[in-house]
Formats: structure tokens, C-alpha cells, sequence
């Protein structure tokens, strides 16, 4: 066999192992994830009263956005992951010392992917609905953890939005 042949051979082994390692999402998280997804689109748009010109335009930033919000965790997470392991298993000082550079530096090099698109939010919405986003997304990751967990002001997440706003 030629050396091509046995790192191709090789390269989809790790691929397959790697895939296969992952969790897949069943098929109830995944209608739960999209039934969310909706909902938040919907409190979105309620909130920041979008007209549907405005619409058009912010709804492929925004998307855009959480995919490289996404996609920094997921870097995060690999880079912890790999750390851990490294620990674990005690290796050495220097290996160690490696991954916990990649690890720092990419905790470092993530920009939370709303804050980083805050500038073409603005182009897109203008000042006062941006700002009203950022509000929308901590109330809609509040109504959701509260919802989840049960917890939270025990008159629930709009209160606590009043509250807010009255400060």
C-alpha cells in the first residue's frame, strides 16, 4: 500500500470515530431546539418591533452572529476537553502547559458573536432597537432558564423585567 492510501485510510478512521463519538441529537431535542429557536425569533421580533423591511436585513446578521458565537464555544470546549484529558492522564509539564495556551488563547480570541456584530446591528436597526436586542436576548435566556428549572422571582420573568425597567 502506498502512503497515501494508509493516511486516507487512516484520516477516515479518525473522522468515523470522531463522528461516531459524538451524541446525536434525538429526534425530540431536536423539535425541542427548533420550537425554542422559534420562539425566540418571535419574542425577538415582538420586542424589538421589527418592521419587515428590518426584518430582511437583521435576521441574516443575527443568524450569522450565533453561528460564530457557536462555533467559539465549541473551540472552547475542544481546548478544555483536551486539557482535562491531559491532566487526567498526567502528562507532562510541557504538554500540559500547551494546551493550557490554546486553551487561554482561545478563551481570549472569542468575541461573543452579538457584541462582536453590534456595529452592523446598528447600521441595520439603529441605537435604541440594538440596545433593545441585547435586552431581549437576557430576557428570553431568563423566561428560559426559569422555565427549565422552575426557579427565579417567584412572580416569574416579566416581573422581573419590571423590576428592571424601573431602576
Amino acid at each position: 500500500m502506498n502512503k497515501r492510501l494508509i493516511i486516507t485510510i487512516l484520516a477516515l478512521l479518525v473522522f468515523t470515530i470522531s463522528a461516531i463519538a459524538q451524541p446525536k441529537p434525538t429526534p425530540a431535542e431536536r423539535k425541542q431546539h427548533k420550537r425554542v429557536e422559534a420562539e425566540k425569533i418571535a419574542f425577538i421580533t415582538k420586542e424589538l418591533e421589527l418592521s419587515s423591511d428590518e426584518a430582511k436585513v437583521f435576521w441574516p446578521v443575527y443568524e450569522q452572529a450565533v453561528r460564530e458565537d457557536r462555533q467559539g464555544f465549541k473551540t472552547i470546549r475542544v481546548k478544555f476537553d483536551a486539557l482535562k484529558t491531559a491532566v487526567e492522564e498526567g502528562k507532562s509539564e510541557s504538554e500540559v502547559k500547551a494546551l493550557l495556551d490554546d486553551f487561554i488563547e482561545a478563551k481570549a480570541s472569542h468575541r461573543n458573536g452579538l457584541e462582536a456584530y453590534t456595529d452592523e446591528f446598528i447600521k441595520v436597526l439603529g441605537i435604541e432597537k440594538t440596545a433593545k436586542l441585547f435586552i431581549a436576548e437576557d430576557d428570553f435566556r431568563a423566561r428560559q432558564i426559569h422555565q427549565l428549572t422552575g426557579m427565579g422571582p417567584k412572580d416569574g420573568p416579566d416581573k422581573d423585567k419590571e423590576r428592571r425597567s424601573k431602576k
